[in-house]
């Protein structure tokens, strides 16, 4: 993943496509069930048009996971990681967004 410094650049993202919240980080069971918190709970990961796969924290950009040539059709989760299609290829990421396999 590429980490971005908002502070020194200005990102443009292209149209998002599609995305998918890909897991609440709230380590206590009971705290996920009875509150609803916006900081540092959710890691969304959205598609977009110009193949770009960006990480976000909530509503911050996090970084990008990837770049792929072609535009991103759908992310969908699955119990090792997500799954990504783009126009031409269906793509498996890790748990950990760390490894395309």
């Amino acid at each position: 993943m590429t980490n971005v410094d908002l502070k020194d650049e200005d990102i443009k993202l292209s149209k998002i496509t599609c995305g998918t919240a890909f897991r609440v980080k709230m380590k206590d069971q009971d705290m996920k069930k009875s509150t609803v918190r916006f900081e540092d709970d959710f890691t969304i990961v959205t598609g977009h048009r110009n193949g770009k796969v960006t990480i976000w924290e909530n509503t911050k950009i996090k970084g990008y996971l990837t770049d792929y040539e072609e535009t991103i059709i759908s992310i969908v989760n699955f119990e090792l990681g997500l799954v990504i299609l783009t126009s031409k290829q269906v793509h498996f990421w890790d748990l950990n967004l760390l490894h395309n396999f």
